[in-house]
């Protein structure tokens, strides 16, 4: 997507915006008489508006939606998912057998939740110049991934403290290589979309088909920074964990700042590649909405997808050992059973060499439910 092209969109999401605005001013109120249904009192469960316990997650991220010099693909081109998670007792039931740092998360706790799911996602990465059949060996790799992740998540969240926490353990079952599809499914997009892209043409050269198995721990914590049960609320939420197996292996540090209108009961906006927490406690809202940054480091050891395959010669570079990111981006929950998140990450130089850094844009929409 070219920057006119990207301007245009901007500015249709802008009117958009300014049209659900005025749709939803008279919720917008400080008012809280004026609320029967924005307030506190609304998001305790009850039998009409129970807490959801069922979730359906829609992802999708690609760099033309960045207006960027050049206005090609590059590097993480785009990627596509979805996720299904459930708090259920099995889901529970595993917190007695897998150890914790702290007692915080003891199963037979009120102030407990957990949750388990699985995620199937594809990515793809491809090197800036696509009119090369046989890429720049300077360059990042073409590569695909194809991965499906099992997770499980536990959150403790005291009733008598502003502060709580969350763990989620994930285990990524992947392959890399034209078994990913990816290389198809580019084309596919480059053959049936209008973008003006160059369809690429050095899939020839991707990484060799491979397996690979990641482990993935994240911790955050939820700081509320003002009073509870606030409708207008600030929270800071740090988090760090690592991943570690054959195709990545890294440490991660982070923190989310939002704030807005009916905060919902999880641990920050997900994405595809960090999903968000399904441990909530609380009925959602008819409506909420908060903006957030997010800023983090990544110190890597290792990343496939950049270097190479691990166990046949192919193209690769040299990954940085650290990198940096910024997130920003608007979450507006609706209807009581979804919520859509847009966000624009900037992300600093991945490999040795690489010019200048890298930005692309994610929708997210989730559906929550009870069975």
């Amino acid at each position: 997507m070219n920057c006119t092209l990207a301007s245009i969109t901007l500015s249709a999401a802008v009117t958009l915006t300014a049209a659900v605005v005025h749709a939803a001013a008279p919720f917008l109120t400080l008012d809280p008489a004026s609320l029967p249904y924005a307030t506190p009192a609304d998001l305790v469960p009850s039998a009409d508006y129970p807490v959801p316990n069922a979730f359906v997650t829609l992802y999708f991220e690609n760099d033309g939606t960045f207006c960027r010099p050049g206005g090609t693909d590059k590097h993480y081109t785009s990627g596509q998912g979805f996720s299904v998670a459930a708090q259920t007792s099995l889901a529970r039931d595993l917190g007695r057998f897998i150890p914790s740092f702290a007692d915080r998360f003891d199963p037979d706790h009120p102030d407990t939740s957990f949750a388990a799911g699985f995620i199937a996602y594809q990515d793809i990465y491809t090197p800036s110049n696509l009119f090369l059949t046989i890429p720049d060996p300077t360059d990042r790799p073409y590569a695909g991934l194809l991965d499906l992740g099992f997770f499980w998540q536990r959150a403790s969240t005291p009733a008598d403290s502003s502060i709580a926490t969350m763990e989620h353990l994930q285990l990524d079952l992947g392959l890399i290589g034209p078994a990913s599809q990816a290389d198809r499914t580019q084309r596919f997009i480059h053959a049936h979309i209008p973008t003006g892209a160059v369809p690429p043409q050095g899939w020839g050269s991707q990484l060799h088909d491979e397996p690979g198995v990641d482990l993935i721990y994240l911790r955050r914590y939820r700081i509320s920074l003002t009073a509870a049960h606030e409708m207008w609320a600030v929270q800071l939420i740090p988090a760090a964990g690592f991943t570690v197996g054959t195709f990545q292996r890294n440490v991660t540090v982070e923190a989310t700042l939002r704030a807005g209108w009916n905060l919902p009961d999880d641990f920050g906006p997900g994405r595809m590649h960090e999903v968000g927490a399904f441990t909530g406690r609380q009925a959602l809202p008819r409506f909420g909405a908060y903006g957030f940054i997010r800023g983090g480091g990544i110190a890597v050891q290792h990343n496939t997808l950049l270097q190479g395959n691990d166990y046949r010669r192919s193209a690769g570079v040299t990954a940085e050992p650290l990198v940096g990111e910024i997130q920003a981006g608007l979450a507006i929950q609706f209807l009581r059973h979804f919520e859509l998140t847009y966000s624009q990450t900037l992300r600093s130089e991945d490999f040795r060499g690489q010019q200048g850094t890298d930005g692309y844009g994610a929708f997210v929409l989730s559906f929550f439910t009870t069975f």
